[in-house]
């Protein structure tokens, strides 16, 4: 068992000498974000610095190594979960995650995993409950297959795509129903342009 601030696991194992095999299970792992990323800046730079991070993250999994090799599965949950970084003007809250990692060193999922927000804000567009299902398929690659939120009066989205948080430019199709655009309108307080109806 591991016990730290904000931070519990319970994790077991086995190692053959003979063969230099072995394998491993998380049986139960807990951190709460906020408290043990303080906790962590004691001993290391802050990660995300500038954001406010919160939430609960659980997960269980299991693993195997030997012969040069090293491969673990895991299911993790996060709950609860915000993100808010004043200076760039981003705020989400009541964050869900539901990942299962099929090859966890490759950093890679099955395909349709959950994710949503139930409020968020970014610079003028405000939106809530914001629907995902996405694969991650490595570092660079993160495959979205549905991306929904309610915002303007209605309901945009896009359609499925590949994302690449290296990249800075995308190449998406939005899919918009019922937006308001009186609403949409708000964004351009400057301009000249008026309107209304849905």
């Amino acid at each position: 068992e591991l016990a730290a601030p904000s931070l519990t696991a319970t994790l077991g194992g086995d190692y053959d000498f003979a063969t230099k095999t072995g394998a491993f299970q998380l049986t139960a792992a807990r951190v709460e974000l906020a408290p043990f990323r303080e906790f962590a800046g004691t001993f290391t730079a802050r990660p995300l610095s500038g954001w406010t991070v919160d939430g609960v993250l659980t997960a269980t999994g299991a693993g195997a190594f030997g012969a040069g090799k090293f491969s673990a599965r895991a299911a993790v949950q996060l709950r609860g979960g915000k993100l808010e970084n004043a200076a760039e003007k981003i705020s989400l809250d009541g964050i869900t995650a539901d990942f299962a990692f099929t090859d966890l060193p490759g950093f890679v999922t099955a395909p349709g995993q959950a994710a949503g927000v139930q409020t968020g804000k970014i610079g003028d567009v405000a939106f809530h409950d914001a629907d995902f299902r996405v694969q991650l398929a490595g570092l660079h690659v993160l495959r979205v297959g549905r991306a929904t939120a309610a915002a303007f009066g209605g309901r945009v989205g896009v359609e499925p795509f590949q994302f690449d948080p290296a990249k800075t430019d995308y190449a998406f199709t939005a899919v918009l129903d019922g937006l308001h655009l009186e609403e949409v309108l708000q964004l351009f307080p400057t301009g000249k342009a008026t309107g209304r109806g849905v």
